[in-house]
Parts: C-alpha cells; structure tokens; sequence
C-alpha cells in the first residue's frame, strides 16, 4: 500500500482569484521499481485539519485515511493515474496530475474551513483494494532526486487580469409587462455571467439577461 504527503508550504496564492486559475499541474516521475501497474490517486489535504495544525504528528496513516474518507463522502475532486515503471516504455515516464480543483481550493483559501498557506498539500494514496490485499508491491513514485530535473513539479497558470463586467444598460424605466434585453461584456471576454433580481417581485431576469417588469417599484438587476 502507498500513502504520501506532498506539502506546498512556500506556494503565495495571495491576490489570486480562484476563477483565474486556468490550469494546475502536478507532475510526478514514474515508478522506479517494478513493472507492476499500480494505480495511485491524488486527493486534495486539509479538508478536515483546524487552522494551522499540520504537523508531523497529523501525518499519521489513520490521519491521512481520515482526510481521503473526507473527500470520497463529500464527493470531492481526484486525479488518478495507473502507473507503472516508466509506464511500460524503454524511458523514463512523467505522470500530470490535473489537480486545478484543488489549487482554486488553496486560492479561495477554504477546504472545510480557513485553510492556512502552510496546510496546501495533496495526498498520494493507492487504492483500497490494493490496500486490502495480499500482494505486496515495492515501488518509488516520484524522483529519486532531491534537487534536479527529476524532482516534481507543479505548475499554475492563471489570468492575471482582472475580472470586469460592462452592461448596455446602468438603469431604464420598464412597464409591468414589458421587456429589457440587458447584455453583459466580460473581460476576459466569453465568462459565463450569471443574473439575479432584487426584489424579484417588482422585476425578473432570465438566464439570458432578459428583464421582465412585474409591478410598480425600484429594482437591482445584477450580473
């Protein structure tokens, strides 16, 4: 069976918004043992921990059991990878572990709760099947290497614009019954824009931005 902790203490999401985050790789060199396949899943850490509490004595096998059996009731996100020496190839493998769920979690700062820039980790964790059976397997995932090339890596990329929203309209009069088609122009453009209506008695709007007066008052469409 395999469980490992990999800690992203130094990682400054700080300023970052997590709908930004286009893409979070974390990759890993393969196996570097057996030719045995075996499947390893990597689970976002922190989901149940307080506030600043990871230590090396939460580091434990029940502990980290506890944090997988989080995420798989919650039905939260996992990257899974069936790996293998080299995965099977005359060279050395590289295995991408798309863990962009994850990271945004890091960048909204909240798993369960707060969660600390010193508690960003994922956990590496082998099935349970293979934890339940009889076989054993002798494997290293990950670089030999503590410096170099070889050692894992993860890289972010996000957008480092800000996010705006322009209307064709800031404020229009509309009779009970009438219709306004408002439009909204996104930076970066093509951002889904959700709509909603306050109070929705006076005035609706669809999903599409379509306003629809009800009665006499003052609305707020927002997008």
């Amino acid at each position: 069976a395999m469980r490992a902790v990999m800690r992203f203490p130094e990682l400054d999401l700080d300023g970052i918004v997590p709908s930004n985050i286009t893409s979070a790789t974390l990759k890993m060199r393969d196996v570097m043992c057996y030719s045995s396949v075996l499947q390893i899943d990597c689970y976002g850490y922190g989901g149940t921990l307080p506030t600043g509490s990871f230590t090396t004595s939460n580091m434990t096998w029940s502990g980290i059991n506890s944090e997988v059996q989080y995420y798989e009731s919650s039905g939260r996100y996992r990257s899974s990878h069936y790996v293998s020496y080299n995965n099977g190839l005359s060279t050395s493998f590289w295995y991408s572990y798309n863990i962009l769920p994850i990271v945004r979690e890091w960048a909204q700062g909240t798993n369960a709760g707060t969660l600390a820039q010193k508690d960003q980790a994922v956990v590496f964790k082998s099935t349970d099947s293979h934890e339940q059976g009889s076989v054993s397997q002798y494997v290293c995932f990950g670089s030999f290497e503590v410096n170099g090339d070889l050692k894992p890596n993860l890289t972010i990329t996000y957008l480092d614009t800000p996010i705006s929203i322009t209307l064709n309209h800031y404020s229009a009069t509309i009779l009970a019954g009438e219709t306004l088609q408002l439009t909204a122009t996104t930076t970066p453009s093509g951002l889904t824009v959700s709509w909603d209506s306050l109070p929705d008695y006076v005035a609706t709007v669809s999903t599409s931005g379509l306003v629809t007066g009800i009665r006499t008052g003052t609305v707020t469409i927002t997008a």
